[in-house]
């Protein structure tokens, strides 16, 4: 009986993934980033390479929102544009696939370009319907209302540009994996996501660094010259202006040093093609469309290794079934670790999906038997996704623990 209910216990926890996580861990690596890191995500926010987070927490609640009413079959006239319709089994959210386009600066052909091109600043996302909905919350008092047609307005500054596949990491670090990779495939969009502040900071000051926003030689002198003239004093953000801003001093930073992945040719511009949403990328993966994504990788999430505590990782039950629904046909998942406990337990998630009948044909709602997943072995080379050795990974060979990857392939 003990071993049923054990077993029954591990079902349970390989079924959903628990975004809070306690105490001693957030005081452990949720620390708030540096001033200079701060106003680095800041300024990128405004120049369209980093999502504004209060946007992406809008769009999670008119989403959530949306998928509740639909769950219960309430829907209401407010709540009906985004509700979608079913075709041949499956949901299209047409509105998520456009609000992220526009989000991202993605232009899928020349008539889109000329779209997402256009200089209305009073356009939301270009549809009656998203609109409707903007009003009709206002109209029965919701009192995210204001925020909600914010979010409906937003479009990314950058100019929109048209890229061959989509990749996803997830809990980028640093980032100099993600650099690297977006360097290594220009014609693919890159996005990172990562729910720690500092990581977040300091991939975008090494990307001003290499758009020209900052020169990283003068950015070290100010920061040493107002250290010596300003001492100790760091309250609070600046307020002034961008151009006053770029060459602030930060106080207490080391020297801001250029990722060997960025070092380009004078005049040669790199990773323009990098989209940054801070955040948890699990909590992601329900609002992002379906078929939108070629590639996704999860390197050295944190392994959790007590068994009591494994509904904390990334990957779960439901984790893969969102990952099948927003990979294209044929995509890929690359996950690398240097814990044996979360690499078999990843190993063991996949398969169970992969061998589970839950692909439903649409028209009685029976299931049909049907693989999902496919390992590829043996892994590619890593040059391909994961060019860059991080500090945790080296952290790990010198505590002799090598890295163990895996490919998983849409079905």
């Amino acid at each position: 009986m003990a071993s049923t209910a054990r077993s029954s216990t591990q079902e349970e926890q390989q079924r959903q993934y628990c975004s809070r996580k306690p105490k001693w861990w957030t005081q452990l690596s949720g620390r708030r980033g540096t001033r200079g890191q701060r106003q680095a995500i800041q300024r990128m926010t405004h120049r369209g390479y980093c999502l504004p987070k209060d946007v992406l927490t809008d769009f999670s609640r008119v989403n959530n929102r949306a998928r509740q009413n639909s769950a219960h079959g309430h829907v209401d006239e407010s709540d009906r544009s985004f509700i979608s319709t079913r075709r041949h089994g499956c949901k299209n959210h047409e509105w998520r696939r456009t609000w992220w386009n526009r989000a991202l600066g993605i232009a899928g052909n020349e008539t889109e370009v000329e779209s997402l091109c256009a200089t209305n600043a009073d356009a939301g996302i270009g549809t009656t319907s998203n609109n409707a909905m903007a009003a009709a919350a206002s109209k029965r008092g919701d009192k995210h209302s204001h925020k909600i047609h914010q979010m409906y307005s937003y479009k990314n500054p950058l100019p929109p540009k048209k890229y061959e596949q989509v990749w996803l990491e997830i809990g980028f670090g640093n980032g100099d994996n993600l650099l690297a990779n977006a360097n290594n495939h220009p014609d693919a969009l890159c996005i990172g996501c990562e729910i720690h502040q500092p990581g977040v900071g300091t991939l975008l000051r090494q990307m001003e660094i290499s758009l020209g926003y900052l020169d990283g030689a003068a950015d070290s002198q100010k920061r040493r010259g107002a250290q010596a003239a300003d001492g100790n004093n760091d309250r609070g953000d600046s307020s002034q202006g961008e151009e006053n801003v770029a060459l602030v001093a930060l106080n207490g930073e080391p020297p801001m040093q250029l990722s060997p992945s960025l070092r380009r040719a004078p005049g040669e511009k790199s990773c323009q093609n990098i989209r940054i949403l801070p955040g948890d990328g699990i909590k992601l993966l329900s609002h992002l469309p379906t078929n939108y994504l070629n590639v996704m990788l999860i390197t050295f999430p944190d392994p959790w290794p007590r068994d009591c505590h494994a509904h904390w990782r990334v990957v779960q039950r439901e984790v893969v079934r969102e990952m099948h629904r927003i990979l294209k046909s044929f995509g890929r998942v690359y996950v690398v670790t240097d814990a044996e406990c979360f690499d078999e337990w990843t190993r063991e998630i996949f398969r169970k999906e992969s061998s589970s009948f839950n692909l439903l044909d649409g028209n009685c709602g029976d299931s049909t038997p049907a693989t999902l997943w496919n390992e590829i072995k043996p892994c590619p080379d890593r040059a391909s996704w994961l060019p860059e050795v991080s500090y945790y990974e080296n952290k790990g060979i010198e505590e002799g623990r090598c890295a163990m990857l895996q490919c998983w392939q849409r079905l």
